[in-house]
């Protein structure tokens, strides 16, 4: 038995998506059926815990860097070519090549992500401003707050009083 691995995993349920929504379109007026509205809501189910895993699959595709698909055209058939820079001739000096290259667009992607995370991060005025209007908020918050606890206590007070006068009489 082979071991599948995530990659071979994605493939197969892509091409097997693929095949099912090609297989569906092709038969005429399934929409109107009353079979097919019947059993709408499992099948979309289905659809969305497939297109779900391979969101998955795909994002950590995608963070690797290794592989991309790219569909099959229909005259080919079904399925999709599994496109790598790591495809290159089997010789020692080209892999090394490609696998230098893999590793600089990686350490491109990884410079270009902590650009962003430092460009998206708050200056100290921002946090200032935003810690001042939150501190302003929980005041406010807390004052009604606290005037809705005294509130309730002397109504249960009010209550409680009237309640002990109805029954002493």
């Amino acid at each position: 038995m082979v071991r599948a691995t995530p990659l071979g995993r994605e493939l197969i349920l892509r091409t097997q998506l693929q095949i099912i929504k090609k297989i569906y379109s092709k038969i005429p007026e399934i929409y109107k059926w009353d079979a097919y509205r019947e059993h709408l809501p499992p099948i979309k189910v289905h659809m969305d815990a497939i297109a779900e895993a391979l969101q998955r699959y795909k994002a950590r595709r995608v963070e690797r860097g290794l592989f991309h698909f790219r569909p099959k055209p229909d005259s080919v058939g079904f399925g999709f070519w599994i496109l790598s820079p790591l495809h290159v001739p089997p010789s020692a000096q080209a892999r090394r090549e490609a696998l230098r290259k893999w590793r600089r667009r990686c350490e491109k992607r990884a410079a270009i992500a902590a650009a962003a995370a430092l460009r998206n991060r708050p200056t100290m005025d921002q946090v200032s401003t935003l810690v001042e209007t939150k501190m302003r908020f929980m005041r406010a918050s807390t004052m009604l707050y606290l005037a809705y606890l005294v509130l309730v206590f002397v109504l249960s007070c009010i209550i409680k009083s009237t309640l002990a006068h109805e029954h002493s009489r």
